[in-house]
Protein backbone atom coordinates (compact mmCIF):
# COMPACT_ATOMS: atom_id res chain seq x y z
CA UNK A 1 0.00 0.00 0.00
CA UNK A 2 2.51 2.00 0.43
CA UNK A 3 4.15 1.91 -2.59
CA UNK A 4 0.90 3.01 -4.22
CA UNK A 5 0.92 6.18 -2.35
CA UNK A 6 4.72 6.67 -3.25
CA UNK A 7 3.95 6.14 -6.93
CA UNK A 8 0.41 8.49 -6.73
CA UNK A 9 3.34 11.13 -5.12
CA UNK A 10 5.62 11.13 -8.28
CA UNK A 11 2.25 11.52 -10.90
CA UNK A 12 1.96 14.37 -9.36
CA UNK A 13 5.68 15.74 -9.76
CA UNK A 14 5.63 14.89 -13.59
CA UNK A 15 4.68 17.88 -15.84
CA UNK A 16 1.79 16.87 -18.11
CA UNK A 17 3.45 18.80 -20.95
CA UNK A 18 7.15 17.39 -20.84
CA UNK A 19 6.96 14.55 -18.92
CA UNK A 20 9.98 15.27 -16.74
CA UNK A 21 10.00 15.59 -13.53
CA UNK A 22 9.09 18.57 -11.41
CA UNK A 23 10.77 19.15 -8.46
CA UNK A 24 8.77 21.12 -5.76
CA UNK A 25 11.77 21.64 -3.04
CA UNK A 26 11.62 24.27 -1.79
CA UNK A 27 8.30 25.35 -1.03
CA UNK A 28 7.83 28.91 -2.54
CA UNK A 29 4.99 31.26 -2.80
CA UNK A 30 5.38 33.60 -5.29
CA UNK A 31 3.22 36.77 -5.37
CA UNK A 32 2.29 40.55 -6.56
CA UNK A 33 1.57 43.01 -3.99
CA UNK A 34 1.59 46.58 -4.47
CA UNK A 35 2.85 46.03 -7.51
CA UNK A 36 6.32 44.36 -6.53
CA UNK A 37 6.87 40.56 -7.20
CA UNK A 38 6.88 39.04 -4.07
CA UNK A 39 9.01 35.62 -3.41
CA UNK A 40 9.11 33.83 -0.02
CA UNK A 41 11.00 30.44 0.00
CA UNK A 42 10.80 27.78 3.02
CA UNK A 43 15.13 26.86 3.43
CA UNK A 44 15.06 26.05 6.85
CA UNK A 45 18.77 24.58 7.81
CA UNK A 46 20.51 27.29 5.48
CA UNK A 47 22.73 30.31 6.15
CA UNK A 48 22.75 33.47 4.54
CA UNK A 49 25.85 32.57 3.44
CA UNK A 50 24.06 29.47 1.83
CA UNK A 51 22.26 31.62 -0.20
CA UNK A 52 22.61 33.45 -3.69
CA UNK A 53 20.74 35.13 -5.79
CA UNK A 54 21.74 36.01 -9.26
CA UNK A 55 19.30 37.87 -11.99
CA UNK A 56 19.86 36.24 -15.67
CA UNK A 57 17.93 38.53 -18.06
CA UNK A 58 14.27 38.27 -16.85
CA UNK A 59 14.76 35.02 -14.65
CA UNK A 60 15.60 35.52 -11.22
CA UNK A 61 17.78 32.58 -9.73
CA UNK A 62 17.79 31.50 -5.99
CA UNK A 63 20.38 28.79 -5.06
CA UNK A 64 21.00 27.29 -1.77
CA UNK A 65 23.84 25.23 -0.90
CA UNK A 66 23.68 23.02 2.17
CA UNK A 67 26.35 23.00 4.30
CA UNK A 68 28.15 19.49 4.54
CA UNK A 69 26.95 17.89 7.82
CA UNK A 70 30.43 16.86 10.35
CA UNK A 71 31.24 13.08 10.24
CA UNK A 72 30.61 12.17 13.66
CA UNK A 73 31.61 8.37 12.68
CA UNK A 74 28.11 7.40 13.97
CA UNK A 75 26.00 6.43 10.60
CA UNK A 76 22.15 7.19 11.21
CA UNK A 77 19.53 4.51 10.65
CA UNK A 78 16.01 6.93 9.42
CA UNK A 79 12.87 5.62 10.63
CA UNK A 80 11.24 8.37 8.65
CA UNK A 81 12.92 10.70 7.01
CA UNK A 82 10.90 14.03 5.50
CA UNK A 83 13.62 17.04 5.89
CA UNK A 84 15.29 17.45 2.54
CA UNK A 85 18.61 17.94 3.16
CA UNK A 86 19.70 19.17 -0.29
CA UNK A 87 20.82 22.31 -2.83
CA UNK A 88 18.26 23.43 -4.85
CA UNK A 89 18.14 25.93 -7.50
CA UNK A 90 14.93 27.85 -8.24
CA UNK A 91 14.09 30.07 -11.30
CA UNK A 92 11.99 32.67 -11.30
CA UNK A 93 10.74 34.41 -14.73
CA UNK A 94 9.78 37.80 -13.88
CA UNK A 95 7.27 39.69 -15.67
CA UNK A 96 8.51 42.09 -18.34
CA UNK A 97 6.93 45.26 -15.99
CA UNK A 98 9.46 43.86 -13.08
CA UNK A 99 12.74 43.13 -14.31
CA UNK A 100 14.94 45.48 -12.30
CA UNK A 101 17.36 48.30 -13.42
CA UNK A 102 19.75 47.24 -10.85
CA UNK A 103 20.34 45.53 -8.06
CA UNK A 104 18.87 48.18 -5.33
CA UNK A 105 15.46 47.09 -7.44
CA UNK A 106 15.44 44.00 -5.13
CA UNK A 107 15.22 43.71 -1.61
CA UNK A 108 16.28 40.54 0.07
CA UNK A 109 16.02 39.36 3.92
CA UNK A 110 16.16 35.65 5.64
CA UNK A 111 14.60 34.77 8.73
CA UNK A 112 13.47 31.84 10.96
CA UNK A 113 13.93 29.35 7.88
CA UNK A 114 12.03 31.87 5.29
CA UNK A 115 13.65 33.74 2.34
CA UNK A 116 12.01 36.43 1.30
CA UNK A 117 12.23 38.76 -1.81
CA UNK A 118 11.07 41.79 -3.20
CA UNK A 119 11.42 42.78 -6.74
CA UNK A 120 10.66 46.55 -7.36
CA UNK A 121 8.34 47.11 -10.47
CA UNK A 122 10.52 48.65 -13.19
CA UNK A 123 9.96 52.49 -13.35
CA UNK A 124 11.78 52.63 -17.25
CA UNK A 125 8.82 53.93 -19.52
CA UNK A 126 8.02 50.77 -22.33
CA UNK A 127 8.98 51.38 -25.69
CA UNK A 128 6.55 51.84 -28.24
CA UNK A 129 6.28 49.97 -31.82
CA UNK A 130 4.72 51.30 -34.09
CA UNK A 131 3.44 48.92 -37.20
CA UNK A 132 2.83 51.05 -40.55
CA UNK A 133 -0.17 48.87 -42.79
Amino acid sequence: MHEFFREMDKLFDVSLDTGERVFRYPLTDLYLKDDQVHIEIACAGFSESDLDIELEGDTLVITGTYPTPEDDGNELKYIQKHISKSDFVRKVKLGKDHIPESENDIEASYKNGVLKIVVKKSEKPKRLIQIKV
